[in-house]
């Protein structure tokens, strides 16, 4: 809600605050500059120690670890999937905040080097296996629903649209499917921008990670621009939070119809 002189936003500002105690449900992830704050003490560390290697370590996802960290561990995830692992980036926040939480870790990778990163983790696993294929290993040898989801693979239309047919079913009551690269190489001429302030280049300009959210979704937004909303899709209310930078980060979080 922007905040002005309109009466009909000073009315939907005050139902909102006073039907749900001020806070509503998931009302953390409304604001991304205040997603921390509601972080346990416990996971503080964990998050100063993300913030301070994506100001040091430049690379293509170095800017979102610290937001997917705080989206994963208020998760309070059981079952954590990583759908691409390569040099073991999203496996950072991802791990730390399955750890804490005593969940499991599953990583997944058509690279069978990318099992190195998970060499030595407890509660993790590693599939040498590509994820399409690996929805059925899944269904077969888990007996339980995922409740946090991230996807950096192949970026290309069809495949997303694939992995967004297998696994937004496999997902918990509350659980979350992300994608990285959603906003490829936002500036011209082909550069992507960290928080810090550096800048990079992408190879190509693939588009079909947005292009098959967009249309699963039956949605639209601005991938060069922060976007925060909810919509409804198949009777299920969705979150979604996106951020532009470094390539893209996409939030997909299912939520109650009551907050």
């Amino acid at each position: 809600i922007i905040w002005d002189n309109n009466s009909e936003n000073i009315k939907n500002y005050n139902h909102i605050h006073k039907s749900n105690y001020y806070f509503p449900i998931n009302y953390e992830h409304a604001d991304p500059l205040i997603l921390v704050c509601f972080l346990p003490v416990e996971l503080l560390n964990s998050y100063q120690e993300l913030v301070i290697y994506q100001n040091q370590k430049n690379t293509d996802i170095s800017s979102h670890l610290p937001a997917l960290f705080s989206f994963a561990a208020l998760q309070k995830p059981q079952i954590t999937l990583e759908l691409g692992v390569r040099g073991g980036e999203s496996t950072k926040p991802l791990y730390k905040s399955s750890y804490l939480n005593q969940g499991l870790l599953i990583g997944v990778d058509i690279l069978a080097e990318a099992q190195n990163v998970y060499s030595g983790f407890s509660n993790a696993q590693f599939f040498h296996s590509d994820d399409i294929k690996f929805a059925n290993i899944f269904q077969n040898n888990f007996n339980t629903v995922i409740d946090t989801i991230f996807v950096d693979t192949s970026h290309e239309y069809k495949h997303t649209m694939e992995e967004l047919e297998l696994y937004v079913p496999l997902l918990s009551d509350s659980g979350f499917i992300s994608f990285h690269d959603s906003n490829v190489t936002p500036l011209k001429p082909y550069h992507y921008v960290r928080l810090n302030g550096t800048r990079d280049g992408a190879p190509g300009n693939p588009r079909g990670v947005t292009q098959g959210i967009k249309e699963f979704f039956s949605i639209d937004f601005d991938e060069y621009h922060y976007c925060n909303f909810r919509f409804r899709k198949n009777n299920q209310t969705w979150h979604l939070v996106h951020y532009p930078f470094c390539n893209g980060l996409t939030i997909l979080k299912k939520t109650p119809d009551n907050d």
